[in-house]
């Protein structure tokens, strides 16, 4: 035994750092100096916060000035647990709303599909009718307390809001309205298919711009790109290149570029465990986004230029093996999130690798954001790291490959064209292949899993949250309710009108899907009568029928 401490000791000892290269394999030398930055002109690059090209922050005073806002994802079992849950992060020091929709309402169907029963309230909050999101909001300031709104069912969202006494015009919030990204979310078929997906995300985006000035409507989520096991470089390049579509066709819409870009620019990111990198790559997002939209778009406002980002910190990074550790992780991944001046933040918690985080972890993963701000130090000064000679290195080093990357995407004919052709997918499993073969070969080191690994016996996992089977039954059986109470002529005529304008290319189709929900009609047939009028089956599983009078698509 002893013999065994001694030799334990002895290579401890003897160990030494085997990182040489970030985690998107930039080679690293073992110190930077002046030299290395030398080719920089710092002043022009970096400038000062607040200033073009806002490299070290789009404010001067950053979080002097106003804090990031901590938005801890939410959304399980029903409207009115997830309401209750809500109501816990804001007691517990929450300053705004994430909530997310369960798989069903993802996937265009309602709860009572055949295929939900299942995924119901399992990754987020179950929503197929204004009642449901009406239950969601009780007691919510939504003209006060921004909320990122589920986009599986804005429109009810919407409605819901309305006859609440929340107008879209005093609205507040964001929605992650992005059909690109949807294609590798893991739904099947995509929940939002480029055939009218696109269609719909600039439609959502034309209507705030009009009606709901307060909403953002557009929030680019490369994170969950980024859990597909793509580079920090990727990522930001996948960022630019869609954001790039989603502006090339507003502005063919007629719209102007001042007007468009505000809306657009709030992205969400992860933040992963490469400490360096992950912040530079954020100062390199933002430098890249002020130049693009003044030299390509011809964007003039400051409000343009300025690139804002949410962050969450990378589930991908999270273990079932020895779980409390991802609190270690968690805590690194939001400082780096900090450090790099995001606008908002979510930061996972420590169960999730296990299921839906239960009220302890959430409540803990609160707290790791109000230790940061208050306990820390790092709010007192902006870009603190700025002026680094491995930051300043880094970030220029990431940004020249960034750009290198969307001259690749480009010759693809861009994003969207990307996709479609099947190139974006092929480079994301390139990617994965990659990482986990340096995960297996031990390459790549995960604490508790590939090193300092325990037995099962040892490990300790707590339990899952479990989502109560009564809160389903109740929310199913509220639904079948409201589907009998409800008038059936009035939800037709809507459904009806709704066919007719998505047959219409240049009608946006916001608003009849709001009248819609207020008529009566469900998600998933507000979803269905969209794709009839493409020519698709009303089902995107092709299992049932319409569940109201569709006669008239007989006669248009």
């Amino acid at each position: 035994m002893a013999n065994d401490i001694k030799q334990k000791a002895e290579k401890a000892y003897r160990e030494k750092s085997e990182i040489n290269s970030t985690a998107s394999g930039i080679p690293l030398k073992s110190f930077y100096t002046a030299e290395d930055i030398k080719e920089i002109d710092l002043e022009k690059e970096c400038g000062w916060p607040g200033e073009y090209p806002f490299t070290r922050g789009i404010y001067s005073d950053m979080f002097r000035g106003r804090l990031w806002s901590a938005r801890e994802l939410c959304g399980y079992a029903s409207p009115e647990m997830t309401n209750k849950r809500i109501k816990f992060l804001l007691e517990s020091g929450e300053r705004a709303i994430n909530f997310i929709s369960d798989l069903p309402c993802a996937n265009g169907i309602d709860s009572d599909h055949p295929r939900a029963k299942n995924d119901i309230g399992r990754q987020g909050v179950p929503i197929s009718t204004i009642e449901d999101a009406q239950r969601l909001i009780d007691g919510i300031p939504l003209d006060k307390i921004s909320v990122n709104a589920t986009v599986g069912a804005i429109s009810i969202y919407v409605a819901a809001a309305k006859t609440s006494g929340y107008p879209p015009s005093v609205l507040r919030g964001t929605t992650v309205n992005d059909c690109l990204h949807f294609q590798f979310c893991g739904f099947y078929p995509p929940s939002w298919p480029l055939t009218w997906g696109f269609r719909e995300c600039l439609d959502w985006i034309e209507y705030c711009i009009k009606e709901a000035p307060k909403f953002n409507p557009l929030s680019i989520d490369v994170y969950d790109f980024r859990e597909n096991g793509i580079t920090a470089i990727m990522e930001v390049a996948f960022a630019m290149s869609e954001a790039k579509e989603y502006i090339k066709a507003l502005i063919d819409r007629g719209l102007d570029i001042d007007d468009v870009a505000p809306r657009v620019g709030t992205i969400t990111h992860s933040c992963a465990m490469n400490f360096f990198e992950e912040i530079a790559k954020l100062r390199a997002a933002r430098r890249i986004w002020s130049k693009m939209l003044k030299e390509e778009f011809g964007a003039k406002s400051d409000r343009s230029l300025k690139y804002k980002y949410h962050v969450h910190t990378a589930g991908d990074s999270l273990t079932l093996q020895q779980p409390m550790v991802n609190i270690i992780r968690i805590a690194y991944e939001a400082l780096a999130a900090v450090l790099s001046g995001c606008q908002s933040l979510h930061t996972c918690s420590y169960d999730e690798a296990l299921g839906l985080p239960t009220e302890q972890a959430h409540e803990l993963a609160i707290r790791t954001q109000q230790v940061l701000s208050y306990e820390t130090g790092v709010t007192s000064v902006s870009d603190p790291l700025g002026g680094s000679y491995y930051i300043e290195w880094l970030t220029s080093e990431i940004e020249k490959r960034i750009l290198e990357y969307m001259e690749e995407i480009d010759k693809q004919g861009g994003m969207k064209n990307a996709i479609e052709t099947g190139w974006i997918e092929n480079e994301i499993k390139r990617v994965q292949y990659e990482k986990q073969k340096e995960i297996e070969e031990g390459k790549r080191i995960i604490v508790g899993v590939n090193r300092f690994r325990k037995s099962i016996e040892e490990e300790k996992i707590p339990p899952a949250h479990e989502v109560p089977a009564e809160e389903v039954e109740k929310h199913l059986a509220n639904l079948k309710r409201f589907r009998k109470n409800r008038n059936g002529r009035k939800v037709s005529e809507s459904l009806e009108n709704l066919y007719k304008q998505a047959k219409d290319p240049r009608k946006i189709l916001i608003y009849p899907e709001i009248e819609a929900a207020e008529a009566g009609a469900t998600h998933g047939e507000i979803r269905g009568t969209i794709r009839m009028a493409y020519g698709e089956h009303f089902d995107p599983f092709g299992q049932i029928e319409p569940t109201f009078d569709a006669s008239f698509v007989e006669h248009i």
